[in-house]
């Protein structure tokens, strides 16, 4: 289909996804939802630049590290 997947990670954050890309890779993303209704997704940012999303901005997410070490 040409365009990027969000499904949820493991990670008991309801902003930790991951994004699939129509090349085949996986990265993580940051996903927030809007107060209102319906609520209005948004990806904040993701861990590596995905070519299909060039405005999303790119970096690390710190919060998902976080709770990976925790385990």
């Amino acid at each position: 289909m040409g365009v990027p997947v969000l499904y949820p990670a493991e990670e008991d954050l309801p902003s930790a996804y991951w994004l699939a890309t129509s090349s085949g890779e996986s990265v993580r993303a940051r996903l927030y939802a809007s107060d209102g209704e319906p609520p209005v997704y948004t990806i904040d940012a993701v861990e590596s630049a995905v070519a299909q999303l060039p405005h999303i901005r790119v970096g690390d997410l710190p919060e998902i590290a976080r709770n990976k070490g925790d385990r």
